[in-house]
C-alpha cells in the first residue's frame, strides 16, 4: 500500500484562507477578542506570502505585504491601549 503524501502547497493555501476568514469573523464580531482577528490576519498573510513566492504570483505577494502592514497596525492599535491600562499609565 502506497503512503499518501501531504500536498504542502494546498496546506499553505487553505491555511491562509482559513485564517483570513477567521480574522474577518473576529474583527466583524466587535467583541472583547476582536483584536485577535488582526493576529489571525497576520498569520494568514505569512501563509499567503509563502504561497505567492512559491507560485511566483508577484501581485499576490505585493498585496500580502500591504495587508501584512495593515495587520501590524491593527495589532498595534488594538493591543497598545490594553498595555497602557495594565501598566497604569
Amino acid at each position: 500500500m502506497k503512503a499518501k503524501t501531504i500536498c504542502w502547497p494546498k496546506v499553505v493555501e487553505w491555511s491562509g484562507a482559513g485564517l483570513g476568514l477567521l480574522g474577518s469573523y473576529l474583527v466583524a464580531c466587535k467583541s472583547d477578542i476582536s483584536g485577535y482577528g488582526f493576529v489571525a490576519y497576520l498569520i494568514s498573510n505569512l501563509f499567503w506570502l509563502v504561497f505567492g513566492i512559491r507560485s511566483r504570483a508577484w501581485g499576490l505577494v505585493t498585496m500580502q505585504l500591504g495587508f501584512g502592514a495593515t495587520s501590524v497596525i491593527g495589532i498595534y492599535n488594538w493591543f497598545l491601549p490594553a498595555l497602557h491600562i495594565m501598566s497604569g499609565t
